[in-house]
């Protein structure tokens, strides 16, 4: 038994979740922000990469979702965060979660765009969440992919 069976209503789904529409060249970063994470997640780092006009500019490691954004934010403005879902992760326990302080940090970092593993990623508070999102001004979609391994 997983999250996926217990609570699948705060798994995200496919396509424009809330905020604003996503602009041609976020999906763009979206996508290409998948390739990267489809590379780089079974080497065991983070869940996440932040992506900025197809040029890598953070991925997670040890210090976690939140830290990561405020160094891309650091780096760069603007920007796209993807979060995905790896091959060997358990998922009875360990499975890609945002919520409204991951739209807070973005937007504190100055990142426009949150692309989630649609199925696999959990949203926390998802009315806060969404409530945030049109604040902030943040798209968040889900997109499609298989687990990588």
């Amino acid at each position: 038994m997983s999250y996926r069976d217990i609570v699948p209503d705060l798994l995200a789904g496919s396509g424009h979740i809330c905020g604003r529409r996503p602009t041609s060249e976020e999906m763009k970063d979206a996508e290409y922000g998948f390739s990267i994470c489809k590379t780089l997640v079974p080497l065991s780092f983070g869940q996440t990469v932040v992506v900025n006009k197809r040029s890598v500019v953070a991925v997670e490691a040890m210090e976690g979702t939140d830290a990561t954004l405020l160094r891309a934010g650091s780096l760069c403005l603007g920007g796209t965060v993807v979060k995905m879902m790896r091959l060997d992760q358990d998922e009875r326990y360990d499975i890609p979660t945002v919520g409204p302080n991951t739209l807070r940090n973005m937007a504190q970092a100055k990142l426009t765009c949150l692309a989630l593993h649609s199925g696999w990623t959990l949203i926390m508070d998802p009315e806060e969440f969404r409530s945030v999102a049109e604040k902030e001004k943040i798209t968040v979609m889900g997109i499609e992919q298989c687990r990588s391994s």
